[in-house]
């Protein structure tokens, strides 16, 4: 059966997360382990992924109770493996141990988003006015046809 794959947690950290991402989304979901290292995985339905609004949303909110438990390496959306052998066996074994220690690096941070707005004008209007060449072109196109200045 092919599985949707999520994202890679410490062995520890996915038990406790399971039914976390079950709650947000991923009812099947489950974690293939390898060594210290899991794949947070849930079946997929029809021949492959598909993209939608829904499944992004999933996807996200998947990993976000999965952040919640320990840290994630996030796995490219849409990907999908073919069994839990291909999981265990290709994904998870030959790289556990690297993947451990990446795990490891990243516990205790966070992820965090910054949005700041600014009022545009007056912030071009300090930029021009530190640059002499740029205070010298923006004078020089003033009266130019937009055309001539796009």
């Amino acid at each position: 059966m092919t599985l949707y794959v999520y994202g890679i947690m410490r062995a520890d950290d996915a038990a406790q997360a399971q039914s976390a991402i079950r709650d947000a989304g991923a009812s099947e979901a489950e974690a293939i382990t390898s060594g210290r290292v899991s794949a947070l995985v849930s079946p997929l339905a029809g021949s492959g992924a598909r993209m939608r609004r829904a499944e992004i949303l999933r996807h996200a909110n998947v990993l976000q109770a999965a952040f919640e438990r320990g840290p994630v390496l996030p796995v490219r959306l849409g990907t999908a493996v073919s069994d839990a052998q291909t999981v265990a066996g290709e994904l998870l074994a030959p790289r556990a141990e690297a993947l451990a220690a990446r795990l490891d690096a990243l516990d205790g941070k966070v992820e965090m988003q910054v949005r700041t707005t600014y009022p545009e004008e007056p912030l071009l209007q300090s930029i021009v006015a530190q640059d002499p060449a740029l205070k010298r072109a923006v004078e020089r196109n003033r009266g130019l046809p937009a055309a001539a200045t796009h």
